[in-house]
């Protein structure tokens, strides 16, 4: 199976390839070993119904070498909240 690549993030002169996992519950499974990634975005959308509220919207950004160590719950993710700060040291 040959490797697959969702999205290319690029910060000043620093490009991170990334995993993106989208859900509206539960943490999703860590991507498969195959994948070709440095970085997962988690992204928790809210709504209710068929209504989207982007303004709510939670993304996760974690280093792939932190997955491992990483309980899947929603609690033990708040370090990798998205944030100027942390998109900074992401790309460090």
């Amino acid at each position: 199976m040959s490797p697959t690549l969702d999205f290319i993030a690029l910060r000043r002169k620093s490009v991170r390839t990334v995993q993106i996992k989208t859900t509206t519950n539960d943490v999703p499974q860590w991507p498969e070993n195959h994948k070709l990634y440095q970085v997962l975005a988690l992204v928790r959308l809210r709504g209710e119904g068929t209504e989207l509220f982007l303004d709510q919207t939670e993304i996760f950004l974690i280093p792939r070498s932190a997955l491992e160590a990483l309980p899947r719950r929603w609690e033990g993710l708040e370090r990798f909240r998205m944030s100027e700060a942390h998109v900074a040291a992401v790309f460090t």
